[in-house]
């Protein structure tokens, strides 16, 4: 008898638990900005991974709205696992599904996101480029408030802090390349050669 009412509880406990992931889940692809938020917060409770399967798979639907608000989702959820998957949404054939691909990728906040975002300055259409701006410039004021330690053994970080990639973006690849050829350089080198590169860049532009 006891056997049997704990399976019935375990049973009653993983309804309640898919019933609340259900309604978060709806909440985050169909909600209000707030309702999304508050979606969000509840869903890190029970555990992220449950639903972001969920929306990327829907990376893949056939239909564009579909697409639109599983990468809109995935942003709200904010997880860096998905990172990998949404970047490939950078090459849909939707422009406003790749400008939220861009939107969502900056607020996530990922460093594996900048070369991505580099390209998609050069998006066709006007309206994702600024946003590829604006999520790169979202992504360099989140390390620079100390969320990670600047050094030449991280290219990528350390020309963050020299380089606004949204601004130079082939300053900031050329700068990378500079701090691997020369980790041992002294502050003083990485700072004229990053003034050296905006300048040509500034230039050309």
């Amino acid at each position: 008898m006891n056997k049997l009412m704990e399976g019935v509880q375990k049973l009653t406990k993983t309804s309640i638990e898919r019933f609340k992931i259900r309604k978060l889940r709806k909440q985050i692809e169909n909600g209000h900005w707030i309702e999304k938020d508050e979606a969000v917060k509840n869903l890190r409770k029970i555990g992220t991974d449950k639903v972001t399967s969920y929306f990327i798979r829907k990376l893949k639907s056939p239909f564009d709205s579909v697409r639109f608000k599983a990468v809109s989702a995935l942003g709200y959820i904010a997880d860096p696992l998905t990172v990998p998957e949404l970047i490939k949404c950078l090459n849909d054939r939707v422009w406003d599904v790749r400008g939220e691909t861009i939107i969502s990728l900056g607020k996530i906040g990922s460093i594996d996101a900048i070369r991505p975002l580099i390209i998609g300055l050069s998006d066709k259409v006007s309206k994702n480029r600024s946003y590829a701006e604006e999520s790169l410039t979202k992504i360099r004021f989140r390390l620079l408030k100390g969320k990670t330690k600047f050094s030449t053994k991280q290219p990528e970080h350390f020309a963050l802090e020299r380089i606004h990639p949204g601004f130079f973006p082939n300053s900031y690849l050329k700068f990378i390349e500079v701090v691997k050829k020369n980790p041992r350089k002294s502050p003083e080198y990485f700072k004229l050669e990053a003034m050296q590169l905006k300048a040509v860049e500034g230039r050309l532009k």
